[in-house]
């Protein structure tokens, strides 16, 4: 009889954990108490349908668990900030929520269906905090894109196979810096791959960002393929930055160089 060790025992317990957290049964109840609105860290995040599959993780408080830590734990408060991949807001709200009053914020969604949903779940929970929400996606250049959309806000990316399909502006990271002003700014990345963009032939648009917290994600860009753990070493082959925190793929860096 082989015996499983206990770190392999506990994936498991939290693989049947998160499989009842999400089960359609649960998501059902989820969806009768509350509806399409979620209690989720101190906030109210609407989803896109009621019993969704986001909603028993925001429910558990567990959803982009490892990025919200992290900016709780390493963003400056007073320092504006950028988020690429805003999706339904539960991120967005906790990093405005904790910048200082009158700290401006920049969120950039591309799925169509849901920027309209994280505008209200911003209005609802960050009051009059001045929070801007940007539709397009981010690449190497300006013009457009093609967006697939999955089944759930989880998983819908440029490059992935989704259920349907968007045609959507596309913005390089300089654009986009370029809508915040001269002053230093900190970031926050969620794209499904498209930071590359910005890590590897972009990377001027860096030049005033002081902190990134970056989800990355194996990817193909200009017909190369990079592992995770490429990707999560592109900001460190310069010496402008260092990784300080790290969960899984999600990793925070903090600029050593002068900023620009």
């Amino acid at each position: 009889m082989t015996i499983a060790s206990a770190p392999v025992r506990a994936k498991r317990l939290k693989s049947i954990a998160f499989a009842l957290l999400t089960s359609r049964s649960a998501r059902w109840l989820i969806g009768l108490w509350f509806g399409d609105t979620v209690p989720f860290r101190g906030t109210r995040i609407k989803t896109a349908s009621r019993g969704s599959f986001e909603a028993p993780l925001l429910l558990a408080g567990i959803y982009e668990r490892a990025e919200i830590d992290f900016v709780h734990r390493h963003i400056p408060t007073t320092q504006r900030v950028i988020e690429l991949g805003a999706s339904l807001g539960g991120n967005s709200c906790q990093i405005a929520r904790t910048l200082a009053p009158g700290v401006p914020m920049l969120c950039v969604e591309a799925n169509p269906e849901i920027v309209g949903i994280l505008r209200e779940n911003i209005a609802r929970n960050c009051g009059t905090r001045p929070v801007e929400v940007l539709h397009g996606m981010i690449g190497d250049a300006p013009g457009e894109g093609i967006l697939e959309i999955g089944g759930s806000t989880l998983a819908s990316g440029a490059g992935h196979r989704g259920v349907r399909t968007a045609r959507v502006p596309m913005y390089s990271l300089a654009e986009v810096v370029d809508r915040i002003g001269a002053d230093p700014y900190s970031l926050v990345a969620d794209i499904e791959g498209a930071e590359v963009a910005f890590l590897t032939v972009n990377r001027d648009a860096l030049a005033r960002c002081t902190v990134m917290i970056i989800e990355c994600h194996a990817t193909e860009f200009r017909g190369r393929r990079y592992t995770l753990d490429e990707v999560l070493a592109l900001p460190l082959q310069a010496g402008e930055w260092e990784m300080v925190d790290r969960y899984h793929a999600v990793a925070v860096y903090r600029r050593i160089a002068p900023a620009r």
